[in-house]
């Protein structure tokens, strides 16, 4: 694309696109419809989309940007629901990487699997290859595959505090696509935050239960550094806090009973920080 972004909505955050989501579709750009004065049509969605943007539905008033634009989101649509015809995916927005003019347009959907909320947006990310032809990358899976290792550490946090009220989300940073079907932790490896209610009678029986979990994550996939951090809340706190709001309305807030962060680094070392500095250090085992 010539003119970086053309559409209002804009992408907070890029994550990992799954190098195992990749496709080609042919399709000319609005540059060479032009030229080669190949008409095309506006669907009932892409017409849709325009006005959502504040744009006319109508091919012949939009300028090349806004026509090549459009497209792109439509076959970026229709690549998602033939690949993943199972799911429903709704539009949210359209950007370039970065702020470049350079840059190559995103995609971002809704999943209605996976619901609306930031951390689970779809991303596709076209680009045109030499021949003409839109490359397709998501991260459909890397999403999905994120969802399956925080729920696995929610179920060994929930076998420990069966009364404790919390959520875990996070984000992979190492992982094996070499084998869907395995089980996720013996291929994934990433970054993690545990949201509880104070369940603990210190400190140290937090830091305790952040040191079984690297150790049972290590017993899956070792030789891979992995975070973990803790947030200890009120009972009353815990009710109102989500994955979207517990930064900005509670870290570092008199609200927060205690946090702590910690880590599992490539060789089995488990190290614990709260606000004073490093709390415990020493293998993992």
């Amino acid at each position: 694309m010539k003119n970086g972004r053309i559409v209002v909505a804009a992408i907070a955050a890029v994550i990992a696109l799954s190098a195992c989501g990749c496709g080609l579709i042919h399709h000319l750009d609005a540059e060479k419809m032009e030229q080669e004065n190949v008409e095309v049509v506006l669907n009932d969605r892409q017409k849709e989309i325009l006005k959502k943007e504040g744009l006319p539905p109508d091919m012949d008033e939009l300028n090349l940007i806004q026509q090549d634009s459009i497209i792109r989101i439509e076959n970026g649509m229709e690549y998602m629901e033939n690949k993943y015809p199972d799911d429903e995916f709704e539009y949210e927005g359209y950007s370039g990487i970065g702020m470049m003019s350079t840059s190559d347009p995103v995609v971002a959907l809704y999943s209605k699997k996976m619901g609306k909320t930031d951390r689970k947006k779809v991303l596709v990310y076209v680009t045109i290859d030499d021949d003409g032809n839109y490359v397709y990358e998501d991260n459909y899976e890397a999403l999905q595959d994120t969802d399956l290792y925080m729920k696995e550490i929610s179920k060994f946090v929930a076998e420990k505090y069966p009364d404790a009220k919390f959520f875990v989300y996070g984000s992979i940073d190492d992982e094996d696509f070499k084998d869907g079907d395995e089980y996720i932790m013996t291929r994934a490896a990433g970054y993690s935050k545990i949201v509880i209610n104070n369940v603990f009678a210190d400190r140290d029986e937090a830091i305790a239960l952040l040191k079984d979990i690297g150790e049972w994550m290590n017993s899956y996939y070792s030789g891979v550094g992995r975070g973990i951090d803790m947030m200890v809340l009120s009972d009353n706190d815990i009710d109102n806090a989500t994955p979207e709001n517990n930064i900005d309305n509670y870290r570092k807030t008199e609200k927060t009973v205690f946090e702590l962060e910690s880590q599992v680094d490539q060789f089995g070392e488990f190290t614990a920080w709260g606000e004073e500095g490093v709390l415990y250090e020493g293998p993992i085992r």
